[in-house]
């Protein structure tokens, strides 16, 4: 990349569907709005550095058929800017630990469906609103913990082993 501290959008054509990518780059994202479909389909994917996102809205498709992501530490992300994580981490399908950050105030539809190894979510108290079908067809997913503003959202654990799904207390 020759000048990525002026990227505004990071697409399809950045690393999309390369399936030697183990390690991802660290790489000036500063200024990136878009990160859409940026690892989609790298199938070798590992790790993940941290990304400077503060002024991204949009990461629908980002890590979608990343099937070998097994952790990703977003709670150093600064991510409360964004808007769209539709299948953000769709079939991310090793993904184990997911450390959701304070300031996200919705978790889209699909964001991680076929999370098959991801087995507890908390959500911080700052998630007002979760997607259709978000942790669908999470089957290792056994432990959910969740604020008391959230409602009831239709789908949202279907196909899943969950037996405890918490409520955080309001003061």
């Amino acid at each position: 990349l020759r000048h990525p501290s002026k990227l505004k959008k990071l697409r399809d054509d950045l690393y999309d569907d390369d399936d030697k990518l183990v390690y991802a780059p660290a790489i000036d994202t500063s200024n990136v709005t878009s990160a859409e479909s940026m690892y989609e389909g790298c199938v070798a994917l590992k790790q993940i550095p941290y990304y400077d996102l503060s002024k991204c809205t949009d990461v629908t498709y980002m890590f979608k058929d990343c099937k070998d992501l097994e952790m990703i530490d977003l709670s150093k992300w600064d991510i409360g800017n964004m808007k769209n994580m539709n299948y953000a981490f769709y079939y991310c399908s090793a993904l184990r630990d997911l450390t959701i950050p304070y300031g996200v105030t919705t978790i889209n539809s699909y964001a991680f469906r076929y999370c098959s190894a991801l087995d507890i979510v908390i959500l911080p108290s700052s998630v007002s609103s979760i997607g259709t079908y978000a942790f669908a067809n999470c089957s290792s997913l056994s432990k959910v913990n969740i604020d008391n503003t959230i409602v009831s959202v239709p789908f949202l654990f279907a196909s899943n082993a969950v037996t405890n799904i918490s409520r955080a207390v309001s003061t």
